[in-house]
């Protein structure tokens, strides 16, 4: 679970991150990661860092993390809808296979 701020410039992020065990005695790890996010057009840079909570195998005492993304997102065209002022492409095959499909009805 993490929430996060939006907009341009440098934006915080606050996390809880865990694990489902996999058996019915094991401990549960958790850990609280906070930090912040640097975008440099579609490159961003981030460095989180929190504590471990609990007494589970793998918890840490401390993590730090700090790295690269890339927001494969940006600056694309959404695929689901068209641009303004274009119609959506005439498809006549999937059309007629709508027209000459029958419905289902369950009774």
């Amino acid at each position: 679970m993490a929430v996060a701020t939006t907009g341009q410039g440098l934006r915080g992020e606050l996390g809880l991150h865990s694990a489902v065990p996999l058996t019915r005695d094991s401990l549960t790890p958790w850990e609280v990661v906070g930090g912040g996010r640097y975008p440099l057009g579609r490159p961003e840079l981030f460095a989180l860092g929190g504590p471990g909570l609990g007494s589970a195998p793998g918890t840490p005492a401390f993590r730090v993390l700090a790295g690269v993304g890339l927001d494969a997102l940006k600056g694309a065209r959404s695929a689901t809808r068209a641009p303004a002022g274009l119609a959506p492409p005439h498809r006549p095959g999937i059309e007629a296979q709508r027209r000459t499909t029958p419905a289902l009805h369950h009774g």
